[in-house]
């Protein structure tokens, strides 16, 4: 059975790209974004939860019976160093900051693309030198040869995932008719 996850500590604006440590087959570093679309124009949520929790679909009937509410849904997309985890690690944050207390995988897929990596050059100087006074300085002058070897640039394929999650909201007065293991912990005022 997986386990549920509770994402780390992160703050983050929903539009924000957050940047990950690490760089991606040298392109650069890796990044995570996040695009909600509410459920209703006419609701609003307020955050009630410090991170959503992640549920599978044999969670949904407790939650139904808590009486969770749809609040919308999160389209989360990584780049070739992001994992499906640092998807939902990102969903997680930003389900709880648009009011959200769980959240459902509803489809997954990758992105590819091709990225072209340049050729390089490396150029070899070999040859006589002279020295001068015993101090080992080479004369400019002598036979010396140059070998200049062209390596293509190449076309690598990278994937990317995209997740799809359904963020629902239980009323807090209602987690108590829910599992400990669902029960998000309660957003504390600063």
């Amino acid at each position: 059975m997986p386990t549920r996850k509770r994402a780390s500590e992160v703050t983050m604006g929903n539009w924000a790209v957050v940047a990950c440590i690490g760089v991606a087959v040298g392109l650069g570093a890796c990044s995570t974004t996040a695009e909600f679309s509410p459920h209703s124009a006419a609701a609003s949520w307020s955050p009630v939860a410090e991170a959503a929790i992640q549920v599978y679909p044999a969670d949904m009937p407790l939650l139904e019976r808590a009486g969770a509410r749809i609040v919308g849904y999160l389209k989360v997309r990584g780049d070739a160093s992001t994992t499906l985890a640092d998807c939902a690690d990102r969903a997680s944050a930003d389900a709880a900051e648009r009011g959200g207390t769980h959240f459902i995988l509803l489809d997954q897929d990758s992105r590819t693309s091709f990225v072209s990596l340049p050729g390089s050059s490396t150029t070899t100087t070999s040859g006589s030198a002279t020295a001068f006074g015993g101090r080992g300085w080479a004369s400019a002058y002598g036979n010396s040869t140059s070998q200049t070897v062209y390596a293509p640039g190449a076309v690598i394929q990278v994937s990317s995932p995209v997740a799809v999650y359904g963020v629902v909201c239980v009323d807090p007065a209602r987690w108590t008719n829910l599992p400990v293991s669902l029960r998000p912990a309660a957003l504390q005022e600063d």
